[in-house]
């Protein structure tokens, strides 16, 4: 270039007919800006990698049980407290029948108890297990909590400790 503004700069300005229109130069560099701006937002919508709505696996802990008791004196079934210590992990168990499968194990002993064929349901993030009559687990991925029952005891007729009918809520945290 000949000019003397032009010969300072370390690039060359490619001036349009138009007068009102910036330099090439400004327009490349607005245009960079803004795609660095919408990148950022991007990857700040998307937030962490793993969060707890997609999270794969859980970690459950109870925080009250309640239920039924049999008292051997008075031959009734009395309302108990119980002391609310088992552990559960949520882990897909896909199969070929059940791509969307999710299980529901005991963490000491590590032991299956509950078996959800239908997984997740979509975008509610809510997850029913029934477990043959023996109970359910139901668990909100969303706002983390849990409800289980233990329904075995009492209707079997069984007037005993053994397996006493019970209610358990508590909370999940992703693995």
């Amino acid at each position: 270039m000949n000019s003397k503004a032009g010969a300072s700069l370390p690039f060359r300005l490619a001036h349009r007919p138009d007068a009102g229109r910036a330099p090439v130069v400004q327009e490349r560099t607005m245009r960079r800006a803004l795609d660095s701006i919408c990148l950022a937002l991007l990857v700040l919508a998307a937030g962490p990698a793993q969060s707890a709505d997609t999270a794969s696996k859980y970690l459950c802990v109870p925080d009250k049980a309640t239920g039924f008791r049999f008292d051997f004196v008075t031959k009734e079934w009395e309302q108990a407290s119980f002391v609310a210590d088992a552990k559960w992990r949520v882990e897909p168990a896909p199969d070929a029948r059940h791509p969307a499968a999710v299980a529901i194990f005991r963490v000491e002993p590590n032991l299956r108890t509950y078996q959800c064929d239908g997984g997740f349901t979509a975008g509610l993030g809510v997850l029913e297990c029934s477990a043959s009559g023996l109970g359910e687990f139901n668990f909100n991925r969303k706002n983390l909590r849990y409800i289980r029952s233990s329904m075995g005891g009492y209707y079997d007729g069984g007037d005993n400790n053994s397996n006493t009918p019970l209610i358990e809520i508590g909370r999940c945290s992703p693995l």
